[in-house]
């Protein structure tokens, strides 16, 4: 089944860290769809002067900056092209800002009905500078329906898929995530990863459940691994082993089992560890 990404491009292709982790990450390419989406200024931004001569000047500016723009997506695509991809599988898109910028994101997420909306550096920030707004929030919790790929700094090459399950329905829907994701990527390999806290789950019945949906998803078992780490601090546990595994990807729910995994969402205090001492590996979240 075809896959469709969302992926958000900034100005400097040197930095597009979501563009650089979809093509390392993904060695069959024929079954993935991507749409490059960049979010272009409207007349007026950052100014309150209200004079022709002034939107003459902003349209002369936003104008400029839609053909940069189209400048950098289409060399994007020719460079995704040459790296395998289907040229009529990869969709340019510009849209002038309406809303902001992350409402525009959410907006096209959601009716694009795109299976994952993956950020970048620039593109987390964008969502970053936003979040401690509570009505920001609200609005994103309410609307997001697509998992997030957060890429800060990916490392190339990585592998394999590290999917933490605490027994949640946000963690399980991650493994469905992950398996519809992976389903004809067999280079990379599943780890679940129980963190138990001292609450006397019994993380069987956790990683049997994990399991079946993956299998459900097309993933053999073969593929599938377990890992139970007893410890308190939840995310310092999560980063270590990714990086001891060197994972590509780190996938959570982001509501667990009893409270949210990711506390406040996106900017609670263990979303806030993950996000800025991940190394190497991009972060998935699924609502």
């Amino acid at each position: 089944m075809n896959k469709h990404l969302l992926l958000t491009i900034g100005d400097d292709p040197s930095y597009l860290y979501g563009i650089r982790f979809v093509n390392s990450f993904f060695k069959n390419k024929e079954d993935l769809s991507l749409t490059l989406f960049y979010v272009t200024p409207r007349p007026g931004d950052g100014t309150f002067i209200n004079t022709f001569e002034q939107h003459q000047l902003d349209e002369k500016l936003v104008e400029e900056a839609r053909g940069r723009a189209q400048r950098v997506i289409e060399e994007i695509k020719k460079k995704l092209v040459e790296d395998g991809f289907n040229p009529e599988k990869v969709i340019c898109k510009l849209l002038a800002k309406r809303l902001g910028a992350v409402r525009d994101i959410v907006d096209e997420g959601r009716v694009g009905l795109y299976d994952a909306i993956v950020l970048g550096r620039r593109g987390y920030k964008v969502f970053e500078s936003v979040l401690y707004s509570s009505v920001t929030r609200q609005v994103l919790e309410k609307h997001l329906d697509a998992p997030i790929w957060i890429c800060r700094q990916p490392e190339d090459n990585r592998r394999h898929v590290l999917l933490c399950v605490d027994g949640s329905e946000t963690a399980y829907r991650a493994a469905d995530h992950v398996g519809f994701i992976l389903k004809n990527q067999p280079h990379h390999s599943i780890t679940l990863l129980n963190v138990d806290v001292g609450e006397g789950i019994w993380e069987g019945g956790i990683f049997a459940e994990a399991t079946k949906r993956l299998v459900e998803n097309g993933i053999a078992e073969d593929r599938i691994s377990t890992l139970m780490v007893e410890s308190h601090k939840v995310a310092r546990t999560i980063i270590l082993e990714a990086e001891k595994g060197s994972f590509a990807a780190v996938a959570i729910g982001r509501v667990g089992r009893n409270k949210p995994m990711i506390k406040e969402w996106l900017v609670g205090s263990r979303a806030k560890q993950l996000l800025e001492d991940l190394k190497g590996a991009a972060l998935w979240i699924t609502g």
